[in-house]
């Protein structure tokens, strides 16, 4: 069973996996590749990933009646990133900074495990799984990517 189709999610969903995997090695190889696949990442993946968010949130007027809190706070973040770097600027102690890095990169691994269990999710959904199948599929992906 398939979300699209068999060729839309082996391309789309389980080539871009792939093809992440493969930038290491790649750039392990090549070190002088590193700055062009960062730009490229942010402009043609990471861009449109950020401009999809911004435009069912910030630009969705709905979102700003339901959600306008979340909205208006969220740019909070941004200001833990400037404290940090004006800390270690201040006082020339780097430890706000990684303190921050260990945050961020906390919160991208969370943000990371959960879009798997969403892409467990829809394939349980579109095959007709059973609530039982399912809790195993979820346990099965939270130990998965937690153990490590």
């Amino acid at each position: 069973m398939w979300i699209v189709s068999k060729r839309y999610d082996l391309a789309f969903i389980f080539g871009g996996a792939a093809l992440s995997l493969s930038i290491p090695l790649l750039v392990m190889q090549w070190p002088a590749l590193l700055p062009l696949i960062f730009w490229m990442w942010l402009l043609f993946f990471d861009g449109t990933h950020l401009y999809a968010a911004y435009s069912r949130t910030y630009l969705d007027r709905q979102f700003w009646k339901t959600d306008r809190a979340l909205l208006l706070g969220s740019p909070a973040v941004i200001m833990l990133t400037l404290t940090a770097v004006i800390f270690y600027v201040r006082s020339g102690n780097i430890r706000p900074v990684e303190y921050f890095l260990v945050f961020a990169q906390a919160w991208a691994y969370y943000h990371l495990v959960r879009q798997h269990y969403g892409f467990v999710s829809l394939y349980d959904r579109k095959s007709g799984s059973t609530k039982e199948t399912h809790e195993i599929n979820k346990q099965t992906i939270y130990v998965g990517l937690w153990t490590p």
